[in-house]
């Protein structure tokens, strides 16, 4: 599982409860005016396909691991708050992601540790304070915001798709995404605000899989 934009492995410490031997592939650097799509295939050479596995991210980790199974066989792919074009970003984040050209790199550094001390502070938001990585280097995030803005996932794949999604998910839009599943109160990291949920909706997915595998 990929994590999302700011967030690092932390954020599927509800995941790695029921499954311990979850992976959280670390990110990449990204190359300079790359594409999500042509980022993905190098990430995905990262990823050990010697045994059967099961693909999928939240928010951004979900279009990278999307254009990944392009180049690699998952059984599946799962999208956890993530979506299939950077048309469902809401506006106000497409307005943030088009000034990244002109925001220094310390602004955007404040920028994040900031949202980190808020995160903290607010009771409403500390299921998920932990999953916020202060750390993250400014280049990548300015990189990633460009890139999911302007990405578009042109094609099928081999591998069946599930999509789970917040009803009050107000990064990526619930009417700009078509889920199979949607929980109706969950924002935009379900998989922590709502780990039960998602944990069992994982389950019968990949049980479905692993009995038909015999």
């Amino acid at each position: 599982m990929l994590p999302g934009l700011g967030a690092d492995a932390k954020m599927y410490e509800p995941q790695r409860r029921r499954w311990p031997d979850l992976h959280v592939p670390a990110w990449i650097e990204p190359q300079r005016g790359e594409s999500l799509a042509s980022y993905a295939k190098r990430m995905a050479q990262t990823i050990d396909t010697t045994q059967p596995f099961f693909l999928g991210g939240c928010s951004m980790g979900g279009m990278v691991a999307l254009e990944m199974a392009r180049h690699i066989d998952p059984l599946a792919v799962f999208l956890i708050g993530s979506c299939r074009s950077g048309m469902a970003v809401s506006p106000v984040a497409r307005r943030c992601a088009s000034l990244r050209h002109v925001v220094p790199d310390i602004v955007v550094r404040m920028g994040v540790k900031t949202a980190w001390s808020l995160y903290q502070r607010l009771p409403m938001c500390r299921l998920v304070r932990n999953a916020i990585c202060p750390d993250m280097s400014p280049t990548f995030i300015k990189w990633a915001t460009g890139a999911i803005v302007s990405w578009r996932f042109d094609g099928e794949l081999k591998a069946p798709v599930y999509h789970l999604h917040g009803g009050r998910d107000y990064v990526l839009l619930l009417r700009r995404v078509e889920p199979d599943c949607v929980v109706p109160d969950a924002m935009h990291m379900p998989n922590m605000t709502h780990a039960d949920i998602v944990n069992a909706y994982l389950e019968e997915k990949m049980a479905m899989h692993l009995n038909a595998a015999g």
